[in-house]
């Protein structure tokens, strides 16, 4: 059973037609690209995916279970999402914020359960914030949230990642290291995750599948290889964008 299944889905955000007629399945283990140019509806599609946004028509199912009949705690539990400017400057620890990832997952509202906590502290471990912990929010750095925010949804535990611009304030050393640490994640939990970046380069390096938003309605979606084209990508940015292989790898760049 496919963790997230689209069938049909027709979007619309304002007069910008996201999607018409979308189908995808994405299964365990799989890692999946949302690319477009500004304004394509990258976001909004992200956002639809837990019903913050209604859709057009078509159905969302969350293995197997459509959307609107998922409870909203359930839907918490199994799905995470990475919204785009990170988290707020919350006037809480690090170590707190991290916890509000096994909010949906709690017991007991009287006690952290130790399960818990070492989770979060697994997660801070994993984002190179242990030593931060302590630290109020409000004090830290833009890449320094970033990673708060991502040991949160790490922490989370969730069936599904949506990530909407992971690689924010992240310097290039991280960004490739988080790669490999969501890797890790998606194989240790039988987790799925979808992805929307600018950098088709990253997406090319990580995605093995692709969604690649073309403009009014229209979208390629399939394997990495037969999507990240130059004639599909001068088309979804408007600019002519050339290739280049090297290393067993294929590099794009605007020309």
């Amino acid at each position: 059973m496919a963790i997230l299944e689209l069938n049909s889905l027709s979007l619309r955000i304002g007069a910008t037609q996201v999607c018409s007629d979308l189908n995808m399945r994405l299964q365990e283990n799989q890692r999946w690209g949302l690319l477009g140019k500004n304004g394509a509806g990258k976001t909004t599609l992200l956002h639809a995916l837990i019903g913050l946004v209604p859709v057009q028509s078509g159905e969302i199912l969350i293995r197997g279970i459509k959307l609107e009949n998922i409870p909203r705690q359930e839907l918490a539990a199994g799905v995470g999402i990475l919204f785009q400017h990170g988290i707020s400057e919350l006037p809480a620890t690090v170590m707190e914020t991290v916890l509000l990832g096994r909010h949906p997952h709690v017991q007991s509202l009287l006690r952290d359960d130790p399960g818990d906590l070492k989770i979060a502290r697994d997660a801070l471990q994993d984002l190179k914030l242990s030593e931060l912990a302590d630290r109020q929010v409000d004090t830290l750095s833009g890449g320094e949230r970033q990673r708060v925010a991502l040991a949160m949804l790490i922490a989370q535990t969730p069936d599904l990642f949506l990530m909407d611009e992971p690689n924010n304030h992240l310097d290039l050393a991280f960004q490739v290291e988080l790669l490999r640490l969501l890797d890790r994640k998606l194989k240790q939990h039988a987790s799925a995750l979808l992805m929307a970046t600018h950098d088709i380069n990253l997406a090319a390096r990580f995605c093995e599948y692709i969604i690649l938003l073309m403009g009014d309605g229209e979208f390629v979606n399939g394997p990495t290889e037969a999507v990240l084209t130059s004639e599909n990508l001068s088309k979804a940015f408007d600019c002519e964008i050339g290739s280049i292989v090297g290393q067993g790898r294929t590099f794009f760049y605007p020309q």
